[in-house]
């Protein structure tokens, strides 16, 4: 009936642009990063750069390997410390992050009631 769909979008041809250009882009946030210090990570806006790079790199390698293979965890970290600090941000977004995740993931990560709870 009226269930959602899940759709995953770690197609061949968008993992292809997520590994060439994630990386780059968290190079120039990495100098950010270092040029701003603290301020970068207290600003909101600008961290979520950040997270979403990660998010690309790390998706990039395909989602069930990223998880598998330990890669995930700098990610997942990212959405904590964004939840951590800034959790009102574009209307919580870090739970849309979260249960993303949840979907997305293998077993055993994978845990619908988990991302419905979020």
């Amino acid at each position: 009936g009226n269930k959602p769909e899940v759709q995953k979008q770690d197609t061949e041809a968008n993992m292809a642009v997520w590994a060439e250009w994630a990386p780059i882009a968290q190079k120039l946030l990495g100098e950010v990063e270092d040029a701003l210090g603290e301020a970068f990570y207290n600003d909101a806006s600008a961290y979520i750069l950040s997270v979403e790079a990660n998010m690309y790199a790390t998706s990039s390698r395909g989602i069930v390997t990223a998880v598998l293979s330990g890669k995930a965890v700098s990610f997942l970290a990212s959405i904590s410390k964004l939840e951590k600090l800034h959790p009102a941000h574009d209307n919580a977004i870090y739970c849309v992050y979260w249960g993303a995740y949840y979907l997305a993931a293998p077993w055993p990560a994978s845990s619908s009631s988990k991302a419905r709870k979020i």
